[in-house]
């Protein structure tokens, strides 16, 4: 069924913006997108839009950081442009590719990382900044290796340490000067820049003179492996064999240890014989339905296997073993031969308990006309739901790139954001293509251009097996690099509403009044060797008792004791002195006046 909504508002002197909207923002020039996220820090809840700018302005990259509704309305939000320099106070000559990012899960600020160009001084390499959340920059650095001849870099993915939150695995890939072909690449760092650990990858072994290989995603999942003592990184992107005839491309997973860069077994390799198969981002999952003990993974991506692109859902256990592999080819009134690209995904539980999907990207022939942003909703099992293909856009060429999610966080801020970017057709909104971002309620309303339909689902067809591969670690170096400057840009709104009739948020876990609003624990990770015991920093919005369990991923019990919380704030020490609790990962569970909720520890 066709449910297609338009819907164009004008109020005149209304002040107070709507939550769900369609926005704008960029400057005169040619800006895209490249990354964006919801951000948190305080009560400050909002957006984060960061991508390049123009080719006017090759050495600068645009920020905005809005608030709840989409809008800069003065600190602690802006929209700024930021000049970029490996020779600091000498931007010339300097281009950024791709720009990724992240918030800190410590509410402190952004971490920002590229690849970039300079024509004058070699080599090229990936710089990376911490910003605050007022858009000032704290610290930049840079790096590159000296790991043959090469002639690009580009930055694909950023993740923060799950085991060790403040340090950064960044993720990308050069191209080697000699074979044209690429190299995945992964650098950790700390938050203030410090380079960890540096190694490049060649996924299968001696055939690198005729592979290449470009990654899209990095993840360090919550798997610890006690005996060595590390945690588990996954990257996901595509595998192209070039050794004869037509280019064969297929999907990879690679598996590194987070101390050392060292890989885990051979990566892997999914899709068919004939078909071109990418990976392009990944997520582990809660849902024990795809792995009873939740350590299995959702991937998203797109595969020709029909013969035009479609998004790609793969869902794997632990095992790497294939769970679900689903295809979704868009639907117009019927389907189509069009090309469908999934660029991200998320995971969410709804009232039921069970976990639905939202799978992020674009078309390049809409309903709106051109391309068109794209998502598709899924059940728990990954089957499309109904009306479940949202389409947003213009006559315009409308491309999504990530999607995020709000569940109730906040002023009145359920929903989905999707970031991506739009490509004007003259006469220019603002310039020729545009950061673009978009609030819709979880069933895809929004405030306008929103088209609701089934979108076609196929079996897909994939196959799994594993290759050779090879790591070349620490040859990565660091130097001083600059992001400053900041300039105002411009926004425009395209739609907003406060509330739609049609709207429904009603499949995302009803909010009620929290007895406590936040929980942070300290220090975490925390050291059995030095540390014994931990604080728990409650915000109570009423006197309630707490009682607090320690266990592991088994379910066994290490801790228990009761609190009693007043109103307000309240440090509460746990006393796990006598637990010895082994290095690893494990569940603080909060429970008190008919609520629950989890706390991940690590030990170390």
């Amino acid at each position: 069924m066709k449910n297609i909504l338009t819907i164009a508002l004008v109020i005149a002197g209304l002040s107070a913006k709507a939550q769900y909207f369609q926005h704008l923002y960029g400057t005169s020039d040619d800006d895209f997108l490249s990354c964006g996220h919801n951000a948190y820090s305080g009560s400050n809840t909002g957006h984060f839009l960061i991508g390049p700018a123009g080719n006017a302005n090759p050495n600068k990259i645009n920020v905005q950081r809005t608030d709840i509704d989409g809008n800069v309305s003065g600190a602690p939000y802006f929209n700024n442009t930021y000049f970029l320099t490996d020779n600091p106070g000498n931007p010339v000559n300097l281009t950024s590719h791709e720009v990724r990012s992240l918030e800190f899960s410590d509410g402190s600020g952004f971490a920002i990382a590229g690849g970039y160009v300079n024509g004058s001084i070699n080599p090229m390499g990936v710089y990376y900044t911490y910003m605050d959340q007022s858009g000032n920059v704290m610290s930049s650095s840079g790096y590159f290796t000296s790991f043959g001849s090469y002639t690009d870099v580009h930055v694909q993915a950023i993740t923060e340490s799950v085991s060790n939150p403040g340090d950064l695995y960044i993720c990308g890939y050069f191209t080697d000067a000699t074979t044209g072909f690429n190299r995945v690449f992964i650098l950790k760092i700390n938050q203030a820049g410090t380079l960890l650990w540096g190694s490049t990858y060649d996924l299968t072994g001696t055939t690198y003179l005729t592979d290449s290989d470009i990654p899209y995603d990095i993840i360090e999942s919550t798997v610890y492996n006690s005996q060595f003592n590390y945690y588990e990184v996954y990257v996901v992107g595509e595998h192209t064999d070039n050794s004869a005839g037509a280019p064969q491309t297929d999907a990879f997973l690679l598996k590194v240890n987070s101390v050392y860069g060292v890989t885990l077994g051979y990566p892997e390799m999914y899709g068919t014989p004939n078909s071109r198969d990418v990976f392009t981002c990944i997520q582990q999952s809660a849902n024990t339905g795809i792995d009873a003990n939740a350590e299995g993974f959702v991937i998203g991506g797109y595969s020709d296997m029909m013969n035009s692109y479609d998004f790609w859902f793969v869902a794997i256990d632990y095992s790497r073993n294939i769970v679900w592999d689903h295809l979704f080819n868009y639907f117009n009134g019927g389907p189509t031969n069009y090309n469908d690209y999934c660029n991200h995904l998320i995971e969410r539980e709804n009232t039921s308990g069970q976990y639905e999907y939202y799978l992020a990207g674009y078309t390049d022939q809409g309903f709106f006309g051109g391309g068109d942003v794209v998502v598709i909703k899924t059940d728990n099992s990954g089957n499309a739901v109904s009306n479940g293909q949202f389409t947003y856009g213009e006559t315009d060429i409308d491309v999504g790139i990530r999607i995020d999610q709000l569940n109730g966080y906040g002023r009145n801020t359920d929903g989905i954001a999707v970031y991506g970017y739009s490509w004007h057709i003259p006469p220019y909104t603002i310039g020729a293509r545009d950061h673009f971002l978009v609030k819709a309620y979880f069933n895809g309303v929004t405030a306008c251009n929103t088209d609701l339909q089934d979108p076609e689902q196929l079996p897909g067809q994939a196959m799994h097996e594993e290759t050779g591969g090879e790591f070349y670690p620490y040859d990565y170096y660091d130097f001083a690099f600059q992001m400053y400057d900041p300039q105002s840009l411009q926004e425009s709104e395209v739609c907003y509403q406060p509330s739609d009739r049609d709207g429904d948020n009603s499949s995302m876990v009803p909010v009620k009044k929290e007895v406590y609003s936040s929980a942070v624990l300290m220090p975490n990770p925390m050291r059995m060797d030095a540390d014994k015991e931990v604080v728990l920093e409650v915000t109570a919005e009423t006197d309630a008792g707490l009682d607090v369990g320690v266990y592991d991923l088994l379910g066994r019990e290490y801790y228990r004791g009761q609190f009693r919380m007043k109103e307000g704030d309240n440090r509460l020490s746990l006393d796990l002195s006598g637990t010895h609790l082994p290095a690893g990962v494990y569940l603080i569970k909060l429970s008190g006046a008919g609520e629950n909720r989890s706390i991940v520890l690590f030990v170390k």
